[in-house]
C-alpha cells in the first residue's frame, strides 16, 4: 500500500464504491489493483506446495497434459479468484499457504536412508510457528488446526514405545503456534486492548444470522436471537467430532499419513457449514486441501478426473452462492418468493457441503493396505520407485 501510493496510485480514478459497513477512505481500483498483482503470486506458491505433494507421492512423475491439468486447477480454480480478485480477501490465499507449509513440516518424514535434516520437535516447531502465522492471517485456519492437533493427541496416546519423544513434540508444536499468536498480538493488545477483543471474540457473535446454511432456516422464528451467537462454537464442535470419526475410521496412522490432507479438508468445510452467512470465497479453503489430498493418492494417475470434479464442485456451490447473494443479500429481511429461493439454495449448499463430507470419510474408510503408511522398518524393504518406496500394487 505505501509503495502503490507513493507511484500515486491512489489518485487515479476510479475510486471503489463506499461500503457503508466498513468505514474505511475510499482507495482507487488501480491501487486495488496493484496490491491484487502483489499477492497474485501466493497461489502460486500454493501451486508449487501441491506439486511437491505430487512429486513426493506419486510412483512416477506427472509430465505433459498431466501436469498441465494439475497447475491449470490450482491456478484457476474460481474459488480462490472470487476470494482474491472479487472480495479482495489477500489473507485468505496467504492463510492457505502458510497452512499448505505447516502440514509439510508436520507430516514429512526422512526418506529410508535419507539423512535428517532437522530433528523431529524442530520440525514441529516450525510447523506450529507456520499455524500460529496461518491463524493470524486468518482465524478460519483453525479449522486446519483442529485435525493436527488430534494427530498430536492419537500419537501420544498410540506409540507407547515413543510416548515421551510424540510429547515432546506435540509440546514445541503447540507452544510454538501459541507463542507466535501471543507475541504477534501482544502490539496490539497494549495499544488497544478493547478493539482487539471485540474483534476476535465478540464481532462474530454480534453479527446477524444470514443466509447460506441451517441457520438461514431459523430466521423470522423465536431461535433466531438465541442461537445467532452460536455459529462459531457449533462449528468448531462439528469440526471436532467429524475430525475424529474420518481419523479413526480412516485408520490415520499418525502424522506421515497422507490422508491427513483429506481429514483437514473434512474440517474445513464446517466454516461453511456453521457460519451464519455464507459467502462464494469460503469455498477456497475446502477446495485446496481436496487437491492437496488428490495429489497423495496413488491412484491419482487412473482416476485423473477426481480433482477434476472437486474443482467443478466447489466451483458450482460458488456460483450458487454469489447467485443467492445477488438476490437477497445476507442480514436482509427478504419475503415471498425470495425467501423461498434463498432457502432453497440454502438447503441445497448444505447438503452438498454435507455429502462431501461423508464421501470423503468413506473413502478413507474403504482405503486399502497398500494406500497406508508402512513402518519405516517395511518401508525399507519395498522397492524405490522415484526416488522413494513404494509397493507393488501402488498402481
Amino acid at each position: 500500500l505505501y509503495t502503490g501510493r507513493a507511484l500515486h496510485l491512489q489518485d487515479f480514478p476510479k475510486r471503489c464504491e463506499q461500503n457503508d459497513g466498513y468505514p474505511l477512505p475510499q482507495d482507487s481500483i488501480p491501487l486495488h489493483m496493484w496490491v491484487i498483482l502483489l499477492f497474485a503470486l501466493v497461489p502460486l506458491a500454493i501451486g508449487i506446495e501441491i506439486m511437491h505433494l505430487l512429486d513426493r507421492y506419486q510412483a512416477q512423475p506427472f509430465t505433459g497434459w498431466q501436469r498441465l491439468l494439475a497447475w491449470v486447477l490450482i491456478l484457476i480454480s474460481p474459488p480462490m479468484w472470487d476470494s482474491l480478485i472479487f472480495y479482495g480477501h489477500y489473507e485468505q490465499p496467504l492463510a492457505l499457504y502458510f497452512g499448505l507449509l505447516a502440514v509439510r513440516f508436520f507430516a514429512e518424514r526422512p526418506r529410508p536412508g535419507e539423512q535428517q535434516r532437522l530433528p523431529g520437535w524442530a520440525k514441529m516447531a516450525i510447523s506450529g510457528m507456520l499455524l500460529g502465522l496461518a491463524l493470524l492471517c486468518r482465524t478460519s485456519a483453525s479449522f486446519t488446526v483442529i485435525p493436527l492437533a488430534l494427530v498430536v493427541l492419537f500419537d501420544i496416546v498410540r506409540d507407547q514405545g515413543q510416548r515421551w519423544q510424540r510429547l515432546g513434540e506435540g509440546l514445541a508444536w503447540g507452544s510454538t503456534l501459541l507463542a507466535t499468536v501471543v507475541l504477534i498480538l501482544l502490539p496490539f493488545y497494549l495499544h488497544d486492548r478493547a478493539h482487539l477483543t471485540f474483534s476476535l471474540l465478540t464481532f462474530r457473535a454480534r453479527l446477524g444470522i444470514g443466509d447460506g446454511s441451517l441457520w438461514t432456516f431459523a430466521i423470522g422464528t423465536p431461535w433466531e436471537l438465541r442461537v445467532q451467537a452460536l455459529d462459531s462454537t457449533v462449528g468448531l464442535v462439528l469440526a471436532v467430532v467429524l475430525s475424529v470419526t474420518a481419523l479413526l475410521l480412516g485408520r490415520v496412522r499418525g502424522r506421515n499419513d497422507p490422508a491427513l490432507y483429506a481429514v483437514i479438508c473434512v474440517a474445513t468445510i464446517c466454516f461453511s457449514l456453521s457460519i451464519k452467512a455464507v459467502w462464494g470465497y469460503y469455498f477456497a479453503d475446502p477446495l485446496v486441501w481436496a487437491l492437496a489430498w488428490a495429489a497423495t493418492r496413488q491412484a491419482l494417475r487412473a482416476r485423473w478426473w477426481e480433482p477434476i470434479i472437486a474443482t467443478a464442485f466447489f466451483a458450482v456451490v460458488m456460483i450458487m452462492t454469489e447467485t443467492r447473494i445477488s438476490i437477497a443479500p445476507p442480514g436482509l429481511p427478504e419475503a415471498g418468493w425470495t425467501r423461498v429461493i434463498v432457502l432453497l439454495e440454502s438447503g441445497a449448499e448444505f447438503l452438498g457441503l454435507f455429502l462431501v463430507q461423508l464421501l470423503l470419510i468413506t473413502l478413507l474408510a474403504l482405503r486399502r493396505p497398500a494406500e497406508m503408511p508402512q513402518t519405516m522398518g517395511e518401508l525399507s524393504a519395498l522397492p524405490v520407485v522415484n526416488g522413494w518406496q513404494a509397493a507393488e500394487s501402488m498402481e
